[in-house]
């Protein structure tokens, strides 16, 4: 799908224009991506922290807060299925677009990419890309992060497992590796796995990385022996130079925000009322007592039918008085 030349158009209805200013001034990019700023608002994310890249999730919601149908569980229909705005679903996919061209690589669930098998998990704007790497700074492709608890639910067959150009990394935990290796390919490389941020900092995983994606090879990172182990993970994604990270999964980025890792969330909303149990984070509520908060960075509609926002995650806000 290209948006190309014009991609539709989002109307503002409110900006904290402080809290953008600060994160531009926090920005090494030299500007805004030009459609971006024409047809959605300025765009700019900070430099990421030393131990882990500047991290940002998107999702499409019902306004009843469901992410997918009881009888169909493809997130996009949330979208594509608003008849009342069919122009308005466009945008909401353009937007996800347009992360994916400010990040370094994006976190895909194992069970999204297998139920998606004709899915894209990559910048299709061209304008977006061509303006990439000089405003942006970013000369490499995205890296699609494929990332799976124990291994068991990575789709090997997935047409993105078979090209060379693009292909997804897999983040799982050892045992997850070891349950992969016979059904990998024979040139897979694997890093880990890794228990400790040290254990990462005396590796050749950055050399191994390196050479791995440059000559298209699988790779498989590992955290942790039984289970992942996010801040390793993401200690070792920012080795890799991965300094922005588009998270496409709803489990991961709800997981993401129980150990306030997940920096920025990007939530539409499609009129329309799904009901059922397909809600982000509903087997794991947090409490009355501690629970994060949003503060909304920008709010915009396209009429009828969507509303667009940019929320900026606060895990410690004062109490009130």
């Amino acid at each position: 799908m290209s948006f190309s030349p014009n991609p539709p158009r989002v109307t503002a209805l409110y900006s904290d224009t402080v809290a953008l200013q600060s994160i531009q001034r926090r920005s090494r990019a030299a500007a805004s991506l030009s459609k971006v700023q024409a047809d959605f608002h300025a765009l700019y994310f900070p430099e990421p922290a030393p131990d882990r890249p500047y991290s940002f999730a998107s999702i499409v919601l019902s306004l009843d807060g469901k992410m997918a149908y009881p009888d169909d569980s493809r997130g996009p229909l949330v979208a594509s299925n608003n008849a009342l705005d069919p122009e308005g679903g466009a945008a909401d996919y353009w937007i996800l677009n347009v992360l994916r061209a400010y990040a370094d690589a994006s976190l895909i669930g194992a069970r999204t990419l297998a139920a998606e098998p004709d899915a894209e998990f990559s910048c299709q704007d061209v304008d977006l890309i061509t303006e990439r790497p000089a405003i942006l700074g970013k000369t490499l492709p995205l890296l699609p992060i494929v990332v799976s608890l124990d291994g068991s639910d990575v789709p090997l067959d997935h047409p993105a497992f078979q090209r060379r150009d693009g292909r997804p990394m897999i983040a799982t935990c050892g045992q997850g590796g070891q349950r992969l290796k016979p059904l990998a390919a024979a040139d897979t490389v694997w890093l880990g796995p890794f228990n400790t941020q040290a254990a990462v900092e005396s590796s050749d995983l950055v050399e191994l990385f390196r050479s791995a994606r440059s000559a298209g090879r699988p790779i498989v990172l590992m955290t942790g022996d039984e289970a992942p182990r996010t801040a390793v993970l993401l200690y070792a994604l920012r080795r890799l130079g991965i300094e922005h990270l588009l998270v496409e999964s709803p489990t991961y980025w709800w997981h993401l925000l129980g150990e306030h890792a997940l920096d920025e969330l990007f939530v539409n909303y499609s009129s329309v009322y799904i009901g059922g149990q397909a809600t982000p984070g509903g087997p794991r509520p947090f409490t009355s007592l501690e629970h994060p908060h949003a503060r909304l960075l920008f709010v915009g509609v396209h009429p009828p039918g969507f509303l667009y926002t940019r929320q900026q995650l606060v895990y410690a806000p004062e109490p009130p008085a």
